[in-house]
């Protein structure tokens, strides 16, 4: 992917060589449904367009640069990859080791972040409950055998 600077792209497809596959298919299905809804030609949708292209950009740019960060074993990273850490500065991207659970319902992962330099952090995260959030007693013992589970696994993995 080339590393020029996007200052004179005045439309997404200016920027297509820096996009992957995927990211084209999605800018080209906004596009129709600009065209569906009548305002394909509105200023604000033409620079959002620019405006996720640009993001997009940049982040292929910033995932070909630490490519060589090598995942920790066992570990996947979703289709973010890297991106700023607001609390320490630099970049990180996210880490999965394990998720039990179902779609839309509560899952218990183990997951954590990954620095450049190639630390990382791993952890048990409970999804999907709102804090304070009722539970009958059969999907608190459920959550509870997940746990249960997650820190048996999280144990053997710090091995």
């Amino acid at each position: 992917m080339p590393t020029t600077h996007d200052d004179n792209a005045t439309t997404w497809r200016d920027l297509a060589d820096q996009l992957t596959p995927e990211q084209i298919s999605g800018l080209e299905g906004c596009e129709r449904r600009f065209n569906t809804d009548g305002v394909a030609d509105d200023p604000r949708a033409q620079a959002s367009l620019l405006g996720f292209a640009r993001q997009y950009a940049e982040h292929n740019l910033i995932d070909a640069a630490y490519a060589d960060v090598p995942l920790p074993p066992g570990a996947s990273t979703d289709s973010e990859g890297w991106g700023k850490d607001l609390k320490l500065g630099g970049y990180r991207r996210s880490l999965l080791w394990r998720s039990d659970g179902e779609p839309r319902a509560v899952s218990v992962d183990i997951d954590g972040w990954q620095w450049l330099d190639g630390s990382f952090t791993r952890h048990i995260s409970l999804w999907g409950t709102d804090e304070g959030g009722a539970l009958t007693s059969a999907q608190a013992r459920r959550i509870a055998a997940m746990l249960l589970d997650a820190a048996d696994e999280l144990e053997r993995l710090q091995k």
